[in-house]
Order: C-alpha cells, then structure tokens, then sequence
C-alpha cells in the first residue's frame, strides 16, 4: 500500500511539475503562444501575432500585434486562487472594421485607449482615457463575476463628424461635442447628457427641402449652444433637442433612435424668424424619409402680402365683418 501511495503522490507531483512547467516557464510559454494565436486568429478577420506573451505564478505580460501599426496590450500581477488582478492596458485600433467580428459591432476609423483593471471576481474595476473622436474621453466599468453591469463616460471635446463615421451614420452635423453617459447592463436602463458647441447643419435631403420650400439656407445658420437629454431603455434612445441661432430655435420631444433596428421617429419644429415650419423624420437613420410642413410659415407670408396690396380703410373695414 506504501508503494503504491508513493507512486500516486510522485505521480500527481510529476503532474503539478509538468502543468507548472506548461503554464508558466519561457518553454511552456513558447508552446502556448502559437495555441492561443490559432485561437484568436479564429475570431479575426485578419491574422495577428502573439507578439509577447509571458505567463508567471503571479505576473503576466501580454502583447497582440493586429498589424498596420495596431495592437493590444496589458500585463501586471494577478492571483490564480484569489482570482484577482492588478494590471494596466493600451490598445490601438487603425481600422475598427477589422475587429468587427470580436466586438459584433459594425463601427470604422482609429481607436485609441489605455487604463487599468483592477479587482477580483466579485468586482472589478476597469478605468481609462480613450481620444475617440479626437476627444478626452474619461470612463469607468465595473464587472461582477465577469460580467458587465455598468458604464459611466465623460466625453469632452469630441468632433461629431467623427463619432457619426464611426457609427456609419450620415454626417448632418458638424460640432464639439461634450458629454455624460451612465448606463446600467442590468436594467438596461440609462440617461445621456450632450452639450454641442459652436454648430452648423451640414447640407443635407431637409436642408434641401427647406432651401427649396421655405426660401431659408439654415446651413449658414450659427449653434453656439445644442443641449441634448436623452433616456436609453435597452436598444432605445428617447431624445430632448434644444438649439438656437441667430434666426431659428429648433425643438424636438421624444425623439426616438433604435439602435438595433437603426430606425428613428422624430418631429422638429423649426421656428426661422418666429415662423414655425414642422418636420418629420423616419424610416432607417441612415435614409430617412423627410417631410416638412410649412402651411403656417406660408400663411403668414400670404397675409403680409395681402396687408401691403390691401388698403388699411379696406383693411379696417373687412376687419369689421370678421
């Protein structure tokens, strides 16, 4: 019996030995890193390499070559047993499109962030700057048990044009755009705070439509100031919309943007000069259909026609029998 305790304890030594020796020595490192490629080669739509990968008791250290100048990486000290981590990341992105397949998301153009995680397996932290849209973007996630509960983003001085290519969504208007998004995976349920700053209306089917109807360029038209207060219910965004210029005040509730059917409802009304004209918006966000009332901006139009071709007594007097 003695022997053969023996035998099983050198053998589950030997076991332990050789797992360590696997998992984490250079050796054992240099035959998992072409496993863990093939793996995440997978997954791509490009072929990457594990460009570093160091695997120890308590430390790790990792970088992914994507190619064209991109990459991801991340290394600090973690406890196999306790589960937690320590550790900080960078990772560049020079074309989003690539990596589509992985995040199941149809974005496009650069991507740049660096933070650091921090945490175990009941909470982590996860903490970063991104320059997204040519922005400082400040944001926080929090992780439970591995899994996403919730988002808090700060963005300042992010270019629209440039979050709305990201989005592949049609380029309307041109901005500085600031903001707040807190948004809980458990309830689905978030708000979204946007300031614009110093905007115009890029040319688009209602600039065209406006130009055309109602004799009024709003291109040309100057938003210091847009504020936008929205409320996300899973994959639905309910918007507030308030903007001013010189010579028109536009004004929208309850907008509403799908984001997984990438449809939108909204109505703008659109006062230019005082004189409200009411536009409708809906269909896909990317083609829209577009119609504008304009019965009250062309009513008033008519009566100061009138009022200059009647006399004032005539006027006066068919006031009399009104």
């Amino acid at each position: 019996m003695k022997k053969i305790a023996a035998v099983i304890i050198f053998a589950a030594l030997l076991l332990v030995i050789t797992i360590f020796g696997i998992l984490f020595t250079q050796p054992g490192n240099n035959i998992m890193k072409p496993i863990i490629e093939s793996k995440i080669n997978a997954n791509l739509n490009q072929k990457i390499k594990l460009e570093t990968f160091s695997l120890r008791p308590s430390t790790f250290k990792i970088k992914l070559n994507l190619g064209n100048g991109s990459y991801v990486s991340s290394k600090g000290t973690y406890g196999l047993f306790s589960k937690t981590i320590d550790a900080k990341y960078d990772i560049k992105i020079a074309k989003l499109e690539n990596i589509s397949p992985l995040i199941k998301m149809k974005l496009q153009g650069p991507f740049s962030t660096n933070g650091y995680i921090k945490g175990s397996k009941q909470l982590l932290n996860i903490s970063g700057i991104s320059d997204v849209a040519s922005s400082k973007t400040d944001y926080h996630l929090t992780m439970r048990k591995f899994k996403l509960t919730s988002i808090n983003m700060s963005i300042k001085n992010a270019k629209l044009e440039k979050i709305l290519y990201m989005l592949k969504y049609p380029r309307i208007f041109s901005s500085i755009m600031n903001g707040d998004i807190s948004y809980n995976l458990k309830t689905k349920k978030g708000v979204m705070n946007t300031h614009l700053i110093n905007g115009r209306i890029l040319p688009n089917k209602m600039t065209f439509l406006l130009h055309n109807m109602a004799r009024f360029d709003i291109t040309k038209e100057l938003y210091k100031k847009t504020d936008i207060i929205s409320h996300i219910n899973d994959n639905i965004i309910t918007s507030d919309l308030d903007m001013r210029s010189r010579l028109t005040h536009i004004t929208s509730k309850n907008a509403v943007v799908d984001m997984k059917g990438e449809k939108v409802d909204a109505k703008l009304k659109i006062d230019i000069k005082k004189r409200p004209v009411y536009v409708k918006i809906k269909g896909n966000i990317k083609h829209p259909k577009i119609k504008l009332d304009i019965k009250e901006l062309f009513m008033k139009k008519i009566q100061k026609k009138v009022n200059k071709l009647v006399p004032k007594n005539m006027q006066n007097i068919i006031n009399k029998f009104q």
